[in-house]
This record gives structure tokens, C-alpha cells and sequence, in this order.
């Protein structure tokens, strides 16, 4: 039906804006309500992952919470032409960031494909569903999701990048991810988050569903920072020194994100060992969907490998003087 309202899903993926895409719709939703456009509220976070993690879990509450919140959205955007949900964990659904065994497997295609079979018989009787998924450059996706996990969650012990590559294998898959959007949620747009640095993914966003973005929209970068890929290196060379816990890693990262951290004049760092292992990843991982929108996009010149001995004293006497200051 032509007056059919519309359900935007964006899925993500992660570290392409999800945040200040999330935090702008939340600021926004009273004005967003006023354009015909609902950002419904499910509880006491604004952002949708339980939605999500109730179509993922077992059991019947699981699926009485599913189904109590389809019926809150659908209460919610009664009068509007459009919905909005947003959950950056519909991308990796089924895949934690550790501990999983490596490659992807049947048993979890059939898995994620009945998550997203849920979520579109929650909603397809009543909305024109839509997929909106925002893509990075895919080395630049994996380096800055290993730095997420390196920095940010809770394990011990050493976690090399190759054995993150082969466990989350299924991440770099592109296309395969956007065919299981598509077969089992609807219609796909495909956005190139690399080549939208200049203009900005919020507008950008506020575009595709047909809305006037405030005056004021959430900032990337200053919503989530991270380390540079120095400091990545940093960290896992200080770790075959030091037992870190998580708390550490944490701590390490304040530094690498302070003024005090001294970070390496040359050219950036890439997490690859060699030119050779980055441009193997980048033919395997290659993506027919998102290679031409990435025309202009253009990493620059690399080093590779772990930090010189020279460098690495100089970043770990800066970590120490840090430390000591009780910054």
C-alpha cells in the first residue's frame, strides 16, 4: 500500500556513528514527532538493543518481551509516516566479540536468520519495512573493532589481532551480511561511512528518513574516541611485559587518549603485520556493494608491525610518568 508507514531499521554497523546517530534521534524525538517521524521510547535506554536481545534469547519471556515492545512501537508511531529503530548489535547478532570458535557455521546462519525472520513478523503487517546499513572501509572496521575489544572489554590475558581476524571472520563478510538483511528483513540501502566523514553520517541519516536534522547534532568524535592504532600496538607490546587486567587496559587507554601520550611522527600504524597480510585481508574481504562507493577514499601511506624498540621506550616512559602523576 502507497500509505503504508515506513519502518527505518538501521543496523549499523558498528564504529560507522551508531552513537551520535542514536543520542541525535533521542535529543530530537519531540521535533522528530512533529515531522511525521517516531523514535519510540521501550524503556529506560533510548536505544534499541533489548528489543534485540529479546528476539535473540530463548524462553518465553524472552518472546513475551519481544512482543510487548512490537506492541509499544506500534502504539507509539500510530498517526506517523515513518518509525525508526536502531541497534548496531543487529549487524554481529549471534556473535560476541570473544570466545567464539573461528569462521562462521550453519548453525549460526540458521540462528541470525531466525532473529531477523522475528523481527520482521513483528512488524511487517502493519509497516513498509527498510534496512539502512552504514559500512566502513573494511580494514578500518577491523582494526577499530579489535581496539574496541582490546581496550575496552573485560578478559585477560593476550588477545592477538590475527586470532580476532579468524574469530570474527563472519564481520568482514559484507555482502553475505547484506543478503541475510535482505532475505529476511526487506530491502537494503548501503552507505559508505568513510565517504561521509566531510558532510557528516548524522545528516546524512536525517536524509534517508526524510527528516530535518536539529541544529545541534551528537558529534563522533566527541561521543566515542578512540586510541590511535600507536596505541594499540602499545598496549599489546606492554601486555607481553605485564599482566594487565581490565582495569589496566582501561587506564591505558585515558593515557593514549591524554595530552601525555607521545604519539609516533611518522606516518599512522596500521595493525598488520605486513603490506603484504593488509592487502591479502583486503582481497579476501572484498565487497562488489561497498567498493564503489569508496572511490574517493584513500588510506595513505603505512607502517607496519609493532612499534621500534626506540619508540616503544619512549611511549612506556611517558605511560610511567602518566601513571605516577595519578592522572
Amino acid at each position: 500500500m502507497e500509505d503504508e508507514p515506513v519502518l527505518f531499521i538501521h543496523a549499523g554497523s558498528h564504529k560507522t556513528g551508531t552513537t551520535a546517530i542514536q543520542q541525535t534521534l533521542g535529543a530530537a524525538r519531540g521535533e522528530l514527532r512533529r515531522q511525521g517521524i517516531c523514535w519510540p521510547r521501550l524503556g529506560s535506554n533510548p536505544v534499541h538493543h533489548k528489543l534485540v536481545q529479546s528476539l535473540h534469547d530463548q524462553g518465553l519471556l524472552a518472546r513475551l518481551n519481544a512482543g510487548w515492545m512490537a506492541r509499544r512501537v506500534r502504539r507509539q508511531s500510530q498517526g506517523c509516516r515513518a518509525t525508526v529503530l536502531s541497534s548496531e548489535r543487529l549487524y554481529r547478532i549471534g556473535y560476541a566479540l570473544i570466545g567464539n570458535e573461528p569462521r562462521d557455521s550453519d548453525a549460526r546462519r540458521r540462528r541470525r536468520s531466525e532473529v531477523l525472520g522475528r523481527l520482521r513478523a513483528l512488524f511487517v503487517e502493519d509497516f513498509d519495512i527498510r534496512v539502512i546499513l552504514y559500512l566502513r572501509r573494511v580494514d578500518l572496521f577491523a582494526e577499530s573493532m579489535f581496539k574496541e575489544l582490546l581496550f575496552r572489554k573485560d578478559y585477560r590475558g593476550r588477545y592477538p589481532f590475527a586470532r580476532f581476524l579468524e574469530e570474527q571472520d563472519a564481520l568482514f563478510r559484507y555482502d553475505a551480511r547484506i543478503r541475510e538483511f535482505e532475505d529476511c528483513l526487506g530491502p537494503v540501502s548501503v552507505h559508505a561511512y568513510d565517504a561521509l566523514k566531510g558532510t557528516g553520517v548524522v545528516p546524512h541519516f536525517f536524509s534517508l528518513i526524510g527528516a530535518t536534522p536539529p541544529g545541534t547534532a551528537a558529534s563522533d568524535a566527541r561521543v566515542r574516541r578512540s586510541a590511535s592504532n600507536a596505541g594499540a600496538w602499545f598496549l599489546l607490546q606492554l601486555a607481553q611485559q605485564r599482566d594487565l587486567s581490565p582495569s589496566d587496559r582501561r587506564r591505558v587507554l585515558e593515557f593514549c587518549l591524554s595530552d601525555a601520550w607521545p604519539e609516533p611522527p611518522d606516518a599512522p600504524r596500521s595493525l598488520w603485520p605486513s603490506a603484504t597480510e593488509h592487502s591479502a585481508f583486503l582481497d579476501t574481504y572484498r565487497s562488489a556493494t561497498l567498493e564503489p562507493l569508496l572511490t574517493a577514499v584513500d588510506a595513505g601511506p603505512l607502517e607496519y608491525g609493532p612499534l621500534p624498540a626506540a619508540q616503544f621506550a619512549r611511549c612506556l616512559e611517558a605511560w610511567e610518568g602518566w601513571s605516577r602523576s595519578g592522572a
